[in-house]
């Protein structure tokens, strides 16, 4: 038999104590792990917009959380292999990822939505700066061409670049709301 153990006029045995301290190390633990820091934008009277524009506050809030998660779980998800397809939605996919947004807050559909629209607008300037860069040396090399009609072949070509710019129709808005953050976007994004 262990010893007693008394505290003011009550005798608990040191079999009893145990069992306490461990599971009020079990509800710390649970509380460290399940309550966590709201990296959710604020929206007016807890009403997430379903606007297919993104806010900068969103943008912000995003890469906050999408950076606190690769931290968290840098082995378990890429975000190559986050990808949307016509069935399902990313919430159903992904339940792990999900549950751990509305956690802090996120509305998983909302920050899946961004994510998307993030990645798309990323990729996008990214292309659109390659395109740019294209036009630019074949305006070099039309200028350095000593056979006119492969000057004048490549002048054409330099001309019809500019078509090929933002394919994906992002709007002015957005792309100057997302320039600022490029930097953070792409290491969110590496791929794009």
């Amino acid at each position: 038999m262990l010893f007693p153990v008394y505290v003011g006029n009550m005798q608990i045995e040191k079999k009893k104590i145990f069992v306490l301290v461990i599971i009020i190390l079990a509800i710390l633990y649970a509380i460290y792990y399940m309550v966590f820091p709201n990296y959710a934008p604020k929206y007016p009277s807890g009403i997430i917009p379903n606007s297919q524009q993104i806010s900068e506050e969103e943008v912000r809030a995003f890469i906050t959380t999408m950076n606190k998660y690769q931290q968290e779980h840098q082995d378990e998800i890429s975000i190559r292999n986050l990808s949307l397809s016509l069935s399902e939605s990313l919430t159903e996919t992904e339940p792990q990822m999900t549950a751990w947004l509305e956690r802090r807050g996120w509305n998983a559909e909302r920050f899946f939505y961004i994510l998307s629209r993030a990645r798309i607008i990323v990729s996008t300037i990214k292309k659109d700066e390659k395109i740019m860069q294209k036009q630019q040396l074949i305006k070099e090399a039309a200028q350095a061409a000593t056979d006119p009609q492969m000057k004048m072949i490549l002048k054409e070509e330099a001309q019809t670049q500019p078509q090929s710019l933002n394919v994906e129709k992002i709007s002015r808005m957005e792309r100057k709301m997302i320039e600022p953050y490029m930097e953070e976007l792409s290491k969110i994004f590496p791929h794009y």
